[in-house]
């Protein structure tokens, strides 16, 4: 079993990478995907580690992506076999890292005018990669364990799309921009978890996606671990959909667990993805 979809705490995840790839070899899995949110700082120290270890650490990042003439903002799409080294690449990331540190700071200044009385300083001390939303979360449930018990109760009540706290991007990676950066980069662009968006605009997603030149679906995700309106059914149900629809389109198919450590429930090799789907994505890479 393999894991193509997983996070470290160079991103939102608990583990460090090296930390992600020792779990993963403890479980049996015979590879994993490190996928950091808008960061490739962890790849060298996973990479490393899965050497040493004799695990295959696939390469990879989590980027959002937007469309606004069609309404669609922050799409995720995972790139798999990314080079960490292509210019390209480290440019994009470098913009997002500096678009997360202006959105949290708007974030917190937000949090102050509400009452809620946080600092940059104090959500940065939370922080061992890149700062993100669920840090300022941490960081309120501790200075307000009265109010808050849950980063998702956080995000429900002050920080998550559309809640009075949010802060959009100004920095916007457009769709065709964000799928070009991935195969300039050697990799392949998946598209994450379709199940996260609702039934008609998930297949509006994707047929977008195809038009601009996606390779893959994630097509096993483990939706009813991750999103707390997902039942177990209809979970099964959703990838049952996007793999059909993978399979009658010529796509690639992806799976993982989204793994964040205990900040979701969602756990590592969760997906139950089988190593032949690696193997495809190498033949279709020309790597084997």
């Amino acid at each position: 079993m393999i894991d193509l979809h997983t996070h470290s705490y160079m991103s939102d995840g608990d583990l460090s990478p090296a930390e992600l790839v020792r779990e993963a070899k403890e479980l049996g899995l015979s590879g994993v995907a490190l996928t950091d949110h808008d960061t490739i700082d962890g790849i060298k120290e996973a990479a490393a580690e899965a050497k040493k270890l004799g695990i295959e650490l696939v390469p990879g990042v989590e980027i959002g992506c937007y469309d606004e003439e069609k309404g669609f903002r922050d799409i995720h799409v995972l790139g798999l076999f990314i080079d960490p080294e292509d210019e390209t690449l480290k440019n994009i990331m470098n913009k997002m890292k500096e678009e997360r540190v202006n959105s949290k700071k708007k974030i917190i200044s937000k949090l102050n005018d509400l009452g809620y009385k946080i600092t940059y300083e104090e959500v940065q001390k939370k922080v061992k990669g890149e700062i993100g939303r669920p840090h300022v979360a941490k960081t309120l449930i501790e200075k307000y364990p009265d109010k808050f018990s849950s980063i998702r109760e956080v995000f429900e009540t002050l920080i998550g799309r559309g809640k009075i706290a949010y802060v959009d991007h100004e920095f916007k990676l457009g769709v065709k921009e964000c799928i070009d950066a991935i195969k300039s980069a050697g990799g392949i662009a998946i598209l994450a978890h379709p199940g996260a968006y609702e039934k008609e605009t998930a297949l509006l997603i994707i047929e977008l996606f195809v038009s601009q030149g996606i390779d893959g679906l994630e097509v096993f995700y483990p939706y009813d671990k991750n999103y707390a309106n997902i039942s177990k059914e209809r979970s099964d149900t959703l990838n049952t959909l996007f793999l059909d629809f993978a399979k009658q389109n010529n796509l690639l198919l992806s799976g993982g667990s989204d793994y964040h450590g205990k900040s979701k429930s969602s756990l590592l090799g969760e997906a139950q993805v089988e190593d032949n789907i690696l193997e495809k994505m190498k033949v279709f890479l020309n790597k084997d």
